[in-house]
């Protein structure tokens, strides 16, 4: 009897607290700030995930050629398979991620740039291998979380959710920009001092931190939602849940069992392991296959600079394209531009062709690609119960991280038998061709879905 009661004076205090902070009027300014805030997150998020990808040859150079006396293909398949225990670990983020339908989406994204920010020093201050990996461990934690994506998709008005999600990742992308411009800046006689790319994203970590305790406030569709389970009594609770096949309408199992039962998400979850199959062809090993291919440092520097122009150029139209002519035409051109864009990025390096075209063909293809998994994600959102939302994302993102698992050990392996630019080009493409195919087929349009009218047991 104890507990119940002083579980019942916990949630009526915390009901108080959600009422108070729902009534509490938005400042002035509130939704430019959101927007500025959920695009430094994703600069933030792009720059840490990008970085050891533009940064690859120089670690596996310092760390096992040097260091162990490796072949650089020897040493580029050791350090991929490592990498794939930090796809793996992602798994554990989505089951995180998924506690923002509990205690809200503001305190899960502090934590994770937080998170971000502690993985960056790490990699700035190791000087040994396995201090490195931890560093990236605590780096692939916290930016498979992406919680600033669920404060777009619910604080945006329905008829631009893709417009607006598209305007943060325009101006997130060219966060790619400064890495190219701190690899230029760090790099001594043709010698990449890589850690040092790491100093200014550091500092401005712990600022973002700063800004978004200030002023980010919880969304008001949690906080309605978690109004309505506080108010509503635990023997009704029950009822709703059992009604709802659920012990918990925030719990993984939940989610999983909703995309399962029903088609949509379900056709969408699978066109997403296909997608998330080709995640290592197309971002894993960009700036290897360029040094492989006969480019200097610094060429694939200019190249690196160059690419987030395309790729902004792409992510920012498509949130347009997808709020006009819908997600399955838009997934359509995404997916086209991603797959003819990589052919052309490898076949243009391996022709010593100039670096800032080689940088604009990649941009256009990893612009693609991201902007057709983007399109994915948001219709799966649009697709899903509010009261479950963050958990289904999580849910997908669980199956996400084993297809790009098991994909990315198949091209670590091979990699040390097949020319790495040839095997991603052909790999990549075919498997985001399948799923493009599988889209169009077997999922509805989402365009026009009312998020509030999404529930357990309207077929999606």
């Amino acid at each position: 009897m104890k507990n119940i009661e002083k579980n019942k004076q916990r949630e009526n205090k915390e009901l108080d607290q959600k009422i108070k902070l729902r009534a509490k009027p938005k400042y002035k300014g509130f939704f430019a700030v959101l927007f500025i805030i959920v695009a430094l997150t994703h600069i933030l998020d792009g720059y840490v995930t990008d970085a050891p990808a533009a940064l690859q040859s120089a670690i596996v150079n310092e760390f096992y050629v040097n260091g162990m006396g490796m072949s650089f293909a020897d040493g580029l398949s050791q350090y991929s398979l490592i990498a794939t225990a930090f796809i793996i670990l992602a798994i554990f983020a989505t089951l995180f991620k998924a506690q923002s339908d509990r205690y809200g989406r503001k305190p899960i994204l502090l934590i994770s740039i937080i998170g971000m920010t502690v993985g960056m020093f790490i990699l700035f201050v190791a000087k040994g291998l396995t201090w490195h990996i931890i560093g990236r461990a605590i780096i692939a934690f916290f930016v498979a979380t992406d919680v600033q994506v669920v404060y777009v998709l619910e604080c945006a008005p329905q008829k631009k959710r893709a417009t607006w999600y598209a305007g943060t990742k325009f101006i997130a992308i060219f966060g790619v920009v400064f890495i190219s411009l701190a690899r230029g800046a760090n790099t001594i006689n043709g010698v990449l001092q890589w850690r040092n790319v790491f100093t200014i994203p550091l500092i401005a970590g712990i600022a973002l931190v700063i800004l978004a305790i200030i002023f980010m406030r919880e969304t008001d569709t949690f906080l309605d939602g978690r109004i309505e389970t506080l108010k509503t009594p635990n023997d009704k609770r029950i009822t709703t849940k059992k009604k709802n096949k659920s012990k918990s309408a925030a719990k993984i199992p939940t989610a999983f069992r909703y995309i399962f039962r029903n088609k949509q998400p379900r056709s969408i979850i699978i066109t997403s392991i296909f997608s998330f199959m080709a995640v290592m062809a197309f971002f894993g090993y960009y700036e290897s296959i360029m040094t492989t291919s006969g480019m200097s440092t610094e060429n694939v520097t200019k190249a690196i600079f160059a690419f987030p122009f395309t790729g902004a150029f792409i992510t920012l139209i498509a949130g347009w394209i997808s709020d006009k002519i819908g997600r399955k035409k838009g997934a359509v051109i995404y997916g086209v531009i991603a797959v003819v864009s990589l052919i052309a990025f490898v076949a243009l390096a391996k022709a010593d062709a100039n670096a800032y075209i080689v940088g604009l063909a990649f941009g256009f293809a990893i612009g693609g690609y991201w902007t057709f998994g983007d399109t994915l994600g948001i219709s799966l959102a649009e697709s899903s119960p509010t009261e479950i939302r963050s958990s289904v994302i999580a849910a997908s993102g669980l199956i996400q991280v084993v297809s790009a698992a098991v994909s990315a050990i198949f091209i670590a392996v091979m990699l040390k038998y097949v020319d790495l630019g040839l095997l991603c080009s052909i790999y990549g493409g075919v498997v985001v061709t399948i799923a493009t195919i599988i889209f169009i087929i077997n999922v509805k349009e989402t365009k026009d879905f009312d998020l509030e009218e999404v529930n357990f047991s309207k077929e999606a």
